[in-house]
């Protein structure tokens, strides 16, 4: 096979627009390299949607577990009761299970009729099963190599989890021919038997291709004294907690800051009737942002949850950074503690979002420019907008053995 006939198969973790975005930053680098070559993503939900409205080449496939139960799993998991949070644990468990042979069917049709000679499986651990039954090359990407189990389960059985899961992801991510990390050394648990190739953030956008502020916020109309605070919560369904501490928090921020104005990507954690209820007074509430990055790069501040890729797109755009994690969402809250250490993020945890410390910690970084340019100097050494780049060399060499 020769890497130009090569057909490629893009599978990303569902909900969290974050892994279709470094799979899009893949998809059109290799294609910058390799024009003939043919690949289609393969996605369910919002991902799928947000493939189609980002005009890529997608197939629909289920969701990989019921984003009702994922929703309510990150909105509620550090309220209940820990024999509530295991009855929500085990549903969706058992979700992801079901949903997943849905998944494998559909998979295997896509394969029959579209012949891949690659798979990449952004966070889809059983893509890695379906690979290896057909005897695909499967390039996995992660920036979280194994997961942590949540304490809320019961601390014992949470442990007897972890040890289960730690034995058979470690199995399993034997059969990948490539393991990327969109990160660097020493931000993920390694077993001592893998091969990992640490890429730095994998962004659509080149360091040098970020465009000028300035040039952004005329586009958008955006007025020289104008302060914009960008609110964007994840795909998962979860979110509406911060949306309406944001809500009023923008009130309280106005009152010192008049010429302040906050822009707020709601879905899906919000219905779009509900969301038509707040807008208004330099509140604006958007279902969909078509370009994330050139918002980021146009705001004065964002505040968002603690994912990967959205958090790596800021610090690209040198825009502080206010983060919350999920409750029940292990990955996020190791995000948010190692970047606050480095001082490269100011993060309210769960337990203290509320419109008043929401509301201080933003009329903070829009009065404090000297934290600020801590901030974006701190990020600066951890992002270069080369992980693309990186990535797609190693896929190619891949391709061409």
């Amino acid at each position: 096979m020769k890497p130009s006939n090569s057909r490629i198969i893009f599978v990303p973790l569902g909900g969290c627009l974050g892994h279709l975005s470094r799979n899009e930053a893949i998809a059109k680098e290799v294609k910058k390299r390799i024009p003939t070559v043919k690949m289609i993503f393969a996605a369910g939900g919002l991902t799928y949607e947000a493939a189609k409205k980002w005009k890529l080449e997608a197939v629909e496939i289920p969701e990989d577990a019921s984003q009702k139960l994922l929703s309510q799993w990150f909105d509620t998991a550090g309220e209940e009761s820990k024999s509530s949070a295991s009855r929500i644990f085990f549903s969706l468990s058992l979700s992801f299970f079901l949903n997943n042979i849905l998944r494998w069917l559909k998979l295997w049709r896509l394969k029959r009729d579209f012949k891949p000679d690659l798979i990449i499986a952004d966070g889809e651990y059983p893509m890695l099963a379906f690979c290896k039954a057909y005897s695909i090359p499967c390039v996995f990407v992660t920036n979280d190599l194994i997961p942590t189990v949540p304490n809320l389960i019961g601390e014992n059985r949470a442990k007897k989890i972890q040890r289960a899961l730690d034995r058979a992801i470690t199995h399993l991510l034997k059969w990948a021919k490539l393991i990327i990390v969109p990160d660097i050394p020493g931000t993920t648990r390694i077993p001592a038997e893998l091969d990992i190739n640490f890429t730095g953030p994998v962004l659509k956008i080149n360091l040098e291709d970020v465009p000028d502020k300035k040039i952004i916020r005329r586009k958008m109309k955006i007025k020289t004294d104008d302060k914009i605070i960008l609110v964007n919560v994840s795909g998962t369904g979860a979110g509406s907690e911060l949306i309406y501490a944001a809500i009023d928090a923008f009130k309280k921020v106005k009152l010192q800051l008049p010429k302040t104005r906050m822009i707020i990507k709601y879905w899906p954690a919000i219905s779009d009737e509900e969301a038509s209820k707040h807008t208004g007074s330099g509140l604006e509430l958007t279902r969909f942002v078509p370009d994330l990055f050139e918002y980021i790069v146009a705001s004065d501040v964002l505040v968002t949850h603690t994912g990967h890729t959205t958090l790596m797109e800021a610090a690209l755009a040198k825009t502080p950074i206010i983060t919350t994690p999920y409750r029940g969402q292990i990955e996020q809250l190791i995000n948010a503690k190692r970047m606050e250490a480095s001082g490269r993020v100011v993060v309210i945890y769960p337990d203290e979002l509320t419109s008043d410390k929401l509301a201080s910690s933003i009329t903070l970084l829009l009065k404090n420019k000297k934290k600020c340019l801590e901030m974006v100097s701190a990020n600066e050494r951890y992002v270069d907008g080369k992980g693309a780049s990186r990535a797609t060399d190693l896929i190619i060499k891949l391709l061409k053995n």
